[in-house]
């Protein structure tokens, strides 16, 4: 059965979207800026969880014992990805799995400009990972 990979493919142009506008004459208004800063936190957080979701529905389907991905913490998760060749940089998907974690649990602008920070990367590394588990 194969993926049907457009929910993270959509994810990726809605993050890519959020950052875009983010650094547009628009986002010169403090308060837009805000507006699409917050966007693109929204944008990184759903991507992020379809992607690592995503990469253990690959992983699943190309081990022989499925239950064993099942069983795997994140962190290895991460790295059997990495050892496909499905994972570009394991070490910035852990950073996104603490930086997902304290912008779920209370808002405010300094974790929302730390996530936002590291949007840019998020978004290249799920595109690589959507290409890759794609193939």
């Amino acid at each position: 059965m194969a993926l049907d990979f457009s929910t993270l493919d959509s994810a990726t142009r809605q993050l890519e979207k959020a950052l875009q506008f983010s650094v547009s004459d628009l986002a010169k208004n403090p308060e837009l800026f805000e507006q699409f800063r917050n966007s693109a936190v929204q944008c990184f957080e759903y991507t992020y969880e379809l992607a690592w979701k995503f990469l253990q529905r690959k992983l699943e389907m190309v081990n022989p014992n499925p239950q064993i991905v099942d069983e795997l913490e994140f962190k290895d998760l991460i790295r059997e990805g990495a050892q496909r060749g499905y994972i570009k940089t394991p070490e910035l998907w852990f950073e996104f799995r603490r930086l997902r974690s304290i912008s779920s649990h209370a808002y405010d602008k300094s974790k929302a400009d730390l996530v936002y920070s590291k949007s840019n990367e998020l978004l290249f590394e799920a595109r690589f990972l959507l290409n890759e588990i794609s193939k």
